[in-house]
């Protein structure tokens, strides 16, 4: 998703909108919405569902998001992979 007021770029993983502080992690053709939508978590999750698995692409870890929380994870065929910064969002 592209908010439209702000031109921020969000990956939607296990539900919740994660920003991309960068395309490295690979934008797409994202979908302009409104950023209202975005940050009032219109039919979106504030974090991801458990069990959601993503890739950093810039150091290549993989994480879990279970209970609110992020945990280091092993490689899994089905990521999203998303930015550190996105990744910043999530509590350890």
């Amino acid at each position: 998703m592209r908010a439209a007021e702000t031109g921020r770029v969000y990956k939607i993983a296990g539900g919740a909108p994660l920003w991309l502080s960068s395309c490295n992690a690979g934008c797409g053709s994202p979908q302009g919405v409104n950023q209202r939508s975005i940050d009032s978590r219109n039919h979106l999750r504030s974090m991801p569902v458990d069990w959601t698995v993503l890739k950093a692409v810039e150091s290549g870890s993989y994480w879990v998001v279970y209970k609110g929380h992020r945990y280091p994870w092993s490689a899994t065929p089905k990521v999203v992979v998303v930015n550190s910064s996105s990744l910043n969002t999530i509590p350890r």
